[in-house]
């Protein structure tokens, strides 16, 4: 029996033309071997022993063999006359005379790991060659190398005819590492290992190149084979050489680069640039996730930050920009201006990329221009006007009052004069410097009503001619005299300079010293204060800078929005309204308009940050009192504000029932005509909406009013006519449609317009039918009205125009979320 199946192998290898030998299994004599296993292992072979090579499969080879009697594997070893050989293939397990004997059908094994030509394809087609290396004779040989050695202009053959060695391509100064590696490897009998070297290609081009080296032993624990995979690098260097490019650049500018993944509700830090350090972050710490980005949020802010990111992916916002609050390391709190990008991979997945820009000298800058006058927010008078538009001695700079008293006590420490700086009204503002002799009496004199009127006198004078005044006066048997120099900048009189004596030469005295003093005290004014001029002038312009960027950014913002506007349409409002809503720091947007039928407002659309707040919409959709009221409140106006500082109960009422801590109204208006309002509203009770807020929201209500009424009635009809109402044309019935929103007619058939003899579209629909109840009484007829349903309502109507009773049926269309429209059927009322 098992004479047939060796018989049959041998038919099938030869029909193949298959390597194949048949040995016995315990002595090895070589029975039978084939022309093609010739070609492999050569002729003329005796013995042939065969048995599993390492691989990761814990499978045992004889067992199966024995109890399979044939076996696949893809790594045997092959002893033939004492050389190894790795193949793969079929072995088959049979007895012939109570011998084993062995038939292998094999090939020198052609892969890496499975004996499939598939995975050699695989391997040729990804750009990474493979090596095998056994060693024969003391000597490392290239058993197989893959087809796609072809890239780097070798050929197999020329390794397989050992025409070119490993040595001849690898750089000679790399070839000493790796032969070291390989060594090193053999006596730690490493497993695994990866090096890096330098390979020639046939035209001696030099390529970086990564080994991946797969180390095989025999029983003994000798590296018998090692496996390579060889990967070029020259696109990885590249690609790291470009990165770092990127991240130097990134280091070098004053903005800190985050990458976030957002799926499934969780966060996960892709990236962070190393210069994070300036905003106040832990870059290790958030890398091995000890902190998170949204632990550096302000407490107050974090919130309205995630539920922004959250509510731009899920709106479909690509781009926008967010001002908030941080907190450093160091507990110090700065503001950032965060440009977020977002890439949208799936629903609810997307790569959010943050640039943050610490902004805080710009903020404080920001609340310094907002705390100045009215006439100051104009950047061309800010920077028209003078630096010193007026200047006395209380403006004038503490540093450069220590300098006075510096020069003061230095010139008249070995002098029998004092020295001070007194203001425009004789005050002392700095501490007098001379003798501790008449100290007193120095102090007391400028108590003296006789001195104030001499100084008043003198200071005039200085102010006037702009030189130094000296005067000699008698006091209490007492001699003083004084020099009142004038302290000066752009020939602006600020204070003066004084010396006083009271020696009976002292007139000498201080005339001789008056003057070089009075140009040196001017000398230390002017130097201080064009320090000043600069740094007044530098703020002015920083402020004008503010000015200018709020208003780019204002531009931009509303650009955006009419892009959006102009491409979707209402499918935008989410879009607009998120950008509006970080534009202005708000957490709601509602958008009412008036249904012109029954006063009434109707909510239209709104936006909130968390998506968790319909009851605040709720209350801003007014009864037909409460519109009226705040209908009356923005024909005066356009926009009506209420926060703490109301004065109106109708305000303060609305503040109090949505715990809001500001709401502004804002009117929309068609024609002159008001239409409805658009709520701006905030959570935060110290939020105020100033001047340019509530230019930007006035703005943003024009877009939306051109949203919600810029389509004219033609294009409404459009939208209806296309395969609905067309076919009202061709029926005997009157029939009408009506814009529910505007109250207008907005198509009529056929049969409608020879009803009445003319159209009726453009009509409000309540001059076409209305309910004329007195009329109809007094014909003596009955009034029927019932509701079918919410969308069907019938009645009877007598309509003046036509003279007769009509029997009504209006029809509600649900056509699409922004528009609401009803349908109206005419007939006449059959008398029975």
């Amino acid at each position: 029996m098992d004479t047939k199946r060796i018989e049959s192998f041998k038919e099938f290898a030869g029909h193949l033309e298959y390597p194949m030998v048949i040995f016995e299994a315990e002595s090895g004599k070589v029975l039978e071997i084939n022309d093609e296993a010739k070609e492999l292992i050569g002729d003329h072979v005796k013995r042939i022993h065969i048995e599993p090579g390492r691989s990761l499969t814990k499978l045992n080879f004889w067992e199966m063999l024995h109890d399979r009697k044939s076996l696949m594997w893809h790594r045997i070893r092959m002893v033939v006359d004492g050389e190894e050989q790795l193949v793969c293939g079929l072995v088959n397990e049979a007895t012939v005379n109570d011998q084993l004997i062995y038939t292998v059908l094999f090939e020198r094994r052609a892969d890496l790991n499975i004996g499939s030509f598939t995975l050699e394809r695989i391997v040729n087609h990804a750009g990474i060659v493979a090596f095998h290396m056994a060693k024969n004779d003391g000597q490392y040989q290239i058993e197989y190398v893959s087809r796609n050695i072809r890239k780097y202009g070798y050929t197999r053959g020329q390794f397989y005819d050992n025409v070119i060695d490993v040595k001849d391509i690898v750089c000679p100064e790399d070839y000493e590492k790796v032969s070291a590696t390989i060594a090193y490897a053999a006596k730690k009998h490493i497993d695994e290992g990866t090096l890096e070297c330098r390979i020639f290609t046939e035209e001696r081009d030099l390529i970086p190149v990564r080994l991946q080296i797969h180390y095989i032993y025999n029983e003994a624990g000798t590296l018998t084979d090692f496996e390579i995979l060889m990967m070029d690098m020259r696109e990885e260097l590249q690609r790291n050489s470009e990165n770092a490019y990127l991240s130097n650049a990134v280091t070098k500018m004053k903005s800190v680069v985050l990458v976030k993944s957002y799926h499934a509700g969780k966060r996960t830090l892709k990236y962070i640039s190393p210069n994070a350090g300036m905003v106040g972050m832990n870059v290790e710490a958030l890398r091995k996730g000890y902190k998170l980005t949204e632990d550096y949020i302000h407490p107050d802010d974090r919130d309205g930050v995630i539920d922004s990111i959250y509510q731009a992916v899920a709106n479909g916002v690509t781009d926008y920009l967010h001002t908030y609050r941080m907190v450093r390391d160091d507990g110090r709190q700065i503001w950032v201006e965060n440009v977020v990008t977002i890439n949208r991979i799936s629903d609810g997945e997307a790569d959010v990329c943050f640039l943050l820009t610490d902004v805080t000298e710009q903020k404080n800058m920001e609340q310094e221009l907002a705390a100045t006058t009215e006439s100051e927010l104009t950047a061309t008078e800010l920077v028209s006007k003078p630096v010193f538009h007026s200047m006395d001695a209380t403006q004038l700079d503490k540093e450069m009052l220590t300098q006075f008293e510096l020069m003061a006590q230095t010139l008249s420490q070995n002098a029998s004069y004092y020295s001070v700086v007194v203001d425009a009204k004789g005050a002392l503002v700095t501490t007098p410097a001379g003798p501790g002799k008449d100290i007193g009496q120095f102090y007391d004199l400028f108590e003296r009503p006789q001195m104030k009127e001499e100084f008043v006198r003198l200071s005039g004078k200085a102010k006037e001619e702009l030189l130094p005044q000296s005067a000699s006066l008698s006091m209490n048997k007492m001699n003083v005299h004084m020099v009142f120099a004038p302290l000066m900048v752009q020939d602006q009189v600020m204070a003066y300079w004084v010396l006083t004596s009271f020696s009976k030469d002292g007139d000498v005295v201080i005339g001789s010293v008056i003057e070089q003093q009075w140009q040196l005290a001017n000398a230390i004014a002017k130097c201080f204060y064009a320090e000043e001029a600069v740094t007044t002038e530098t703020r002015l312009r920083k402020l004008t800078e503010i000015q200018l960027h709020k208003e780019q950014q204002e531009r931009h913002v509303l650009q955006d929005m009419i892009d959006i506007m102009v491409q979707q349409g209402e499918a935008g409002l989410g879009e607009i309204c998120q950008k509006a809503a970080l534009y202005l720091n708000i957490s709601d947007i509602g958008i009412y308009v008036e249904n012109k039928e029954n006063e009434k407002v109707e909510k239209y659309f709104s936006w909130d940050l968390t998506s968790d707040n319909p009851a605040f919409f709720d209350v801003m959709t007014m009864s037909v009192s409460e519109y009226k009221v705040l209908h009356n409140l923005l024909k005066d106006d356009k926009v009506v504000t209420a926060d703490a500082t109301s004065s109106n109960l109708f305000l303060s009422e609305l503040l109090r029932q949505t715990d809001m801590g500001n709401i502004l109204f804002q009117a929309i208006e068609t024609s002159g005509v008001i239409d409805g309002y658009v709520v701006f509203a905030d959570k935060d009770k110290t939020h105020a909406f100033d001047r340019k807020d509530k230019h930007f929201i006035m703005s943003v209500t024009e877009i939306f009013g051109n949203i919600i009424f810029g389509k004219n009635k033609s294009s409404k009809m459009d939208i209806l006519k296309e395969g609905v109402l067309d076919a009202y044309d061709h029926i005997r019935d009157a029939v009408f449609v009506k814009d529910n929103r505007t109250g207008d007619v907005i198509f009529a058939n056929k049969a409608m317009d020879k009803l009445f003899g003319y159209s009726v579209v453009g009509m409000s629909a309540g001059d076409v039918v209305s309910d004329k109840l007195e009329q109809y009484r007094n014909m003596q007829g009955v009034r029927k009205r019932f509701i079918a349903n919410k969308k069907v309502t019938k009645w009877q109507s007598y309509l003046k125009e036509l003279d007769q009773i009509m029997n009504i049926v209006e029809v509600r269309l649900d056509l699409s979320e922004r528009m609401d429209c009803s349908i109206y059927i005419l007939k006449k009322n059959k008398k029975k």
